[in-house]
C-alpha cells in the first residue's frame, strides 16, 4: 500500500514532562480524507520528553494486538522533539478502506535508553476508496465498539531496574570492542501477559548483494551486568508420580545389562 505523502511540521512550544498522549485526532471522530492533523501532550507517565530525542510516525489500521493491525504509511521518518507536538500530513484515498474507526496514529519515541510506543484513539477517514487485507478486516470487525487503539509499549532500559552505566545503553547505540548487555531480568512467579516487547529496539542490519573484501571485527567482547538479585531454590515437596506402567517396563527390560 503505497500513498503520495506531503508532510508539513510546525513547531509549538510545549513545557511537557512525561512522553505523550494525542489530543487529536480525537477518538471516535471522522476526519475527511486528505489533511490529517496530529497533537500530543503531556501523559503523565515517564519516560521524560526531556529524554526523548527523534521520533517516527505511521499511519495504522487494524486490531489492537501485534499482528492485527499494520502500519500503511510512514508519516515522519525522523521527526525532532524540538520541532514541537503538531504535525500534519496528507494522505491518498487508496491508502486503505472506509470502515468505521479503522485507524490511529502509531509514534515510536527514542532516547539513549531505548523506545517507547504511543497509539493515538481510532478514527475514520471518509472518503476512502482502498481496501485492507483479510487479516485487517478481520480484526476491526471483532473491536465492537471500542475506540482506543493498542496499548502503549515501553521499551525502555529504565523496565529493567539493574540496567545502569554503560548497560543502560541500547547495545545497537554502543560502539567500539566491547559491548555490554543489561542482566538478565528476574522472572516473575505468575506469567500473565500474551507478548513481550523486546527491551532495546532492534538493530538496522544490511544485506550484502555482492562479496565483500576481509574485515576486521567490530565486536570483540559482549560483558553482560552481573546479577545483584539472588535465587533460593528449594526441594519440590510434591510427592513423587507413580511408576512407569507395565507396557513400558517392559520396553525399558529390553535394554537390561
Amino acid at each position: 500500500m503505497r500513498s503520495s505523502l506531503l508532510v508539513l511540521w510546525t513547531s509549538l512550544a510545549s513545557a511537557v514532562l512525561a512522553d505523550i498522549t494525542f489530543v487529536t485526532p480525537a477518538p471516535g471522530s471522522t476526519i475527511p480524507v486528505g489533511a490529517v492533523s496530529m497533537e500530543w501532550k503531556d501523559s503523565g507517565e515517564a519516560p521524560a520528553l526531556a529524554d526523548l530525542t527523534t521520533y517516527e510516525v505511521f499511519l495504522c489500521a487494524g486490531g489492537n494486538t501485534d499482528g492485527t493491525f499494520i502500519d500503511l504509511v510512514p508519516l515522519v521518518k525522523a521527526g525532532q522533539f524540538s520541532m514541537g507536538n503538531i504535525a500534519q500530513g496528507v494522505v491518498s484515498a487508496t491508502v486503505g478502506g472506509p470502515e468505521k474507526n479503522a485507524y490511529f496514529i502509531k509514534i515510536i519515541s527514542t532516547s539513549p535508553k531505548g523506545t517507547v510506543t504511543n497509539y493515538s484513539g481510532r478514527f475514520t477517514l471518509s472518503g476512502m476508496t482502498g481496501t485492507f487485507p483479510a487479516n485487517v478486516v478481520t480484526a476491526l470487525s471483532t473491536l465492537g465498539s471500542t475506540t482506543a487503539g493498542p496499548a502503549r509499549k515501553n521499551a525502555m532500559a529504565a523496565a529493567n531496574p539493574g540496567a545502569t552505566g554503560d548497560f543502560a545503553v541500547p547495545f545497537g547505540q554502543q560502539t567500539g570492542l566491547t559491548r555490554y548487555a543489561p542482566m538478565q531480568s528476574l522472572p516473575p512467579t505468575q506469567i500473565t501477559a500474551k507478548d513481550k516487547p523486546p527491551l532495546y529496539p532492534t538493530s538496522n542490519v544490511i544485506i550484502a548483494t555482492a562479496f565483500l573484501p576481509p574485515a576486521s571485527p567490530s565486536i570483540m567482547t559482549t560483558v553482560t551486568q552481573s546479577k545483584s538479585y539472588t535465587i533460593t531454590m528449594i526441594e519440590n515437596p510434591a510427592p513423587p508420580g507413580p511408576g512407569v506402567n507395565e507396557d513400558m517396563q517392559k520396553f525399558l527390560n529390553r535394554w537390561k545389562d
